[in-house]
């Protein structure tokens, strides 16, 4: 169990199973935050609870094969790759922000209704297994993009059936109003979100609240 308030703890050991015939399961609680920065390899779930604390992985968790589930109140970020079946609930976040990074999923992602994604100017999520989107999410929009044009959200192996591609875009933290509407499109291997762009490389955005 993975615990308390505090903000920037970070575990740089790995996680591993005891042995092949036993397995090791994390759960995080608390309000605070944690990094996980190694590439753990433990094949148990993943749980973390209704606290509102927020879990990070950077490192390369392939082999942590086992499901993650973020409940309500709960964050889960990171510029890592997460191994496991990955179920965003309704009230959980799933982070792709500036400050985080953007995480990608070495098997399916699930955003359940009344579920919440805050995306900033960054890479798009990659999704290797089946993305699935359930009806009434949020896209909650943040720092670092320009106005007009499109970026990429998701890169996916398969998309789910019948996906929300109409979520509610909360963009209270953008810096503008977008000129034009705000929409997402699916090419077969990508969900594009129009009506912002991400800078080019090197070109500073400058946010006045």
């Amino acid at each position: 169990t993975f615990s308390g308030d505090s903000e920037g703890n970070v575990l740089n050991a790995l996680i591993p199973d005891p042995s092949a015939s036993t397995i090791t399961t994390v759960f995080k609680s608390g309000t605070g935050s944690w990094k996980f920065t190694a590439d753990n390899t433990y094949r148990g779930p993943t749980t973390l609870n209704s606290s509102g604390g927020s879990l990070l992985i950077d490192g390369d968790q392939t082999a942590a094969t086992g499901n993650v589930t973020v409940n309500s109140g709960a964050a889960l970020g990171g510029k890592g790759i997460v191994g496991g079946s990955t179920t965003v609930a309704n009230g959980g976040k799933l982070l792709a922000t500036l400050e985080t990074g953007s995480p990608s999923f070495a098997a399916d992602l699930k955003i359940n209704g009344g579920a919440n994604m805050d995306f900033e100017a960054v890479d798009a999520v990659t999704v290797a297994g089946t993305l699935t989107l359930v009806n009434n999410w949020t896209l909650k929009l943040g720092d670092g993009f320009k106005n007009g044009g499109s970026t990429v959200l998701f890169s996916y192996g398969t998309l789910g059936a019948s996906p929300d591609l109409v979520p509610t875009f909360d963009v209270a933290d953008l810096g503008f109003t977008p000129t034009g509407p705000l929409s997402l499109t699916d090419t077969g291997s990508e969900i594009v979100l129009n009506g912002v762009r991400v800078p080019p490389s090197g070109m500073s955005v400058m946010v006045v609240r």
